[in-house]
């Protein structure tokens, strides 16, 4: 049976939001017997359809969903990827077990990559004994029947099977379970930088009064101290993922020191075990799960794709989208009795903190001119936020799938969604003949998208010229000393120093 289940591949539809992804799912598995796997963190949440834009009833008619809306947004706040991935996995293989064929699609993109690679940490310490002391790394999942019922409070636990194990000769067994479980190894690294720390002034000041209680309980041992004299701590301890997360980072900090200190053994060390596995240093994690996997990039022309994503928050504004955000906002406030932390579940949606301002005034004043203008800057907001999340998710597929060093380079075929009136010709059709050529066990007559890149090199650079920024990634580092902000400063510089130079001349 086994062996009849992996003559299927499993699909995977790519691509930035707005592109058609979910469309051609539907397509595909009308046309191939498939069902569809959801990969997207916002779209796990009940409710909230317009703002995270899941598919329809009448569309979920036309082909079989899983894990949309299967997570309570009010008692289960820290959906993990860890989660989602032993949700995920047991799914697929019943799929595979019934002969169709999965079909995974979603713009969470690290969520598709725990699915098709064996990378994530899961820092449980199980059995007492001899082999107590040993650190689970994700390679398998057993192959269950699906429950799609909502995880307990606080998330759910690894299915237990045969993982690889790490000796960790230094932690006790009675090791206290950390607060987030999942630990998503170079993939939680891979967007350390200045650029991805800041998602706007609009969030930094939401954010600073959005429950800190709430925030203080899951950093547990850490809460008190600054993000500075962790990082600090975690050079001593962690040195190689230290150069990895920028100092403010604090999140990545914690989670990296969480590991050390409850298994006694540094992430790099998990992290260059999951590369050997893989076949090499140089690979970016663990090797690939499925020995057969057709990948399908949806492309669009990056303008034609902002002016379809702006359209796109027009209908979502003309269908409800201010009505929805307000109705759930009173009722989480209701139920939690507290601010909305936009670090936390389906707050991190786009949406929420773009609307903040708007959403906190009293009812009676948002017909006013004050309501109506926080509202359009909200509209302005939530349309930038969306272009600028559709770039990142470009970039993180072009570096992450299509570029991803060492051997588990899995096939990216491209298709484009431009002209939405040739959508039979240029996405569907092709899409269909690769998909009917990999299912014959024939090579497709388009070749792959060109594949294969260099890691990612860490080094660690202070720029003193500009007031002390940090920079984790040589790449990071090289274009800001190429910047015209930075050339700027060290001009100024140079010439504060010239004048200081001239002056203590004149004065001796």
């Amino acid at each position: 049976m086994m062996a009849a289940m992996r003559r299927l591949p499993v699909v995977v539809v790519l691509g930035a939001t707005g592109t058609g992804k979910s469309k051609l799912a539907i397509e595909l598995g009308q046309k191939f017997n498939g069902e569809i796997i959801s990969a997207d963190s916002m779209q796990i949440y009940e409710g909230l359809n317009i703002i995270t834009n899941k598919v329809t009833s009448a569309e979920q008619l036309q082909c079989r969903h899983h894990l949309i809306g299967y997570v309570n947004p009010f008692t289960n706040t820290s959906n993990t990827v860890v989660n989602f991935r032993d949700k995920a996995l047991p799914i697929i293989e019943r799929v595979f077990a019934e002969g169709r064929l999965p079909i995974i699609v979603g713009g969470t993109n690290y969520y598709i990559e725990s699915l098709l690679w064996k990378f994530l940490v899961d820092p449980q310490v199980h059995d007492k004994g001899p082999d107590a002391k040993k650190l689970r790394m994700s390679d398998s999942c057993p192959v269950t029947h699906e429950s799609e019922r909502p995880l307990p409070p606080g998330g759910g636990t690894s299915a237990p099977g045969h993982p690889a194990t790490i000796d960790v000769s230094s932690t006790g067994s009675d090791a206290a379970p950390v607060a987030d479980a999942s630990f998503e190894g170079e993939a939680a690294l891979e967007d350390t930088g200045e650029a991805t720390l800041d998602r706007g002034k609009v969030a930094q000041e939401c954010c600073k009064t959005a429950a800190s209680d709430r925030g203080a309980d899951r950093e547990g041992k850490f809460k008190d101290i600054d993000s500075s004299e962790l990082h600090r701590q975690l050079t001593l301890v962690d040195p190689v993922t230290a150069k990895k997360i920028h100092p403010h980072n604090r999140r990545k900090i914690i989670r990296a020191l969480e590991v050390y200190s409850q298994h006694g053994v540094p992430l790099s060390d998990i992290l260059k075990s999951q590369h050997a596995s893989a076949g090499g240093t140089d690979a970016l994690s663990g090797p690939v799960r499925y020995d057969k996997t057709c990948i399908f990039w949806i492309q669009c022309d990056q303008t034609v794709l902002d002016a379809r994503l702006d359209a796109r928050v027009d209908t979502m504004m003309e269908h409800g989208l201010l009505q929805e955000l307000h109705d759930f906002h009173r009722e989480y406030r209701q139920k939690m009795q507290g601010d909305c932390d936009y670090t936390l579940g389906i707050f991190q949606s786009i949406g929420f903190k773009e609307f903040h301002n708007y959403l906190l005034l009293p009812e009676p004043e948002s017909d006013t001119v004050k309501g109506r203008q926080l509202r359009d800057e909200g509209v302005e907001l939530l349309k930038l936020a969306t272009r600028q999340y559709a770039k990142r998710q470009i970039k993180w597929i072009r570096n992450r799938f299509l570029k991803r060093p060492g051997p588990g380079v899995v096939p990216v075929y491209g298709v484009d969604s431009t002209d939405v009136s040739l959508w039979a010709d240029n996405v569907l059709k092709p899409a269909c003949d690769i998909l009917s050529a990999i299912l014959q066990g024939e090579n497709p007559a388009v070749l792959p998208l060109e594949a294969g890149g260099a890691l990612t090199e860490h080094v660690y650079n202070v720029c003193d010229v500009c007031a002390g920024r940090v920079f984790t990634t040589l790449q990071e580092w090289n274009a800001h000393t190429n910047s015209r902000r930075h050339k700027r400063a060290l001009s100024k510089q140079r010439k504060q120093l010239r004048k200081a130079a001239v002056l203590h001349s004149d004065e001796a």
